[in-house]
């Protein structure tokens, strides 16, 4: 993480170590340590990386375009991620972004989550006649 954070100095000059330090601590970065999550299976020993994105571009192998909510794509699989990295440096605070811009699927691996996507089977059918019923 260390080549990565020093290609930001330019932007705090001499006060950048204290300032990444900070970043750090208060998890206001998008590359988290391998530790930070290390009692959940799938995250020990590894890096991980929080982007976001509604709409990322995602690919498979071939580079055929897929739903992103499709299930090619899933929690523990191995992919080539395109992520955009930017520094927020405002009045209300310092941190390091990052956004997901597209995934390309490469292989299969271990599944960090036994549970899957929700289907229909998950929800009740809400369709009634009476508007009444719909109030909570």
């Amino acid at each position: 993480m260390a080549t990565l954070y020093s290609g930001l100095k330019w932007l705090w000059a001499d006060k950048a170590d204290a300032v990444l330090k900070k970043i750090k601590l208060e998890r206001k970065t998008f590359l988290n340590d391998r530790d930070v999550k290390a009692d959940i299976e799938g995250y020990a020993r590894n890096l991980f990386i929080n982007a976001n994105n509604t709409h990322p571009y995602v690919i498979d192998r071939d580079e055929t375009q897929l739903n992103p909510d499709g299930i090619s794509i899933y929690v523990g699989c191995c992919v080539y991620a395109f992520v955009d990295i930017w520094a927020m440096d405002n009045k209300f605070e310092k941190q390091v972004c990052a956004s997901l811009s597209g995934v390309q699927f490469y292989k299969d691996g271990h599944t960090f989550t036994s549970s899957g996507v929700a289907s229909a089977d998950n929800f009740d059918d809400l369709s009634v006649d009476n508007e009444e019923e719909l109030s909570v």
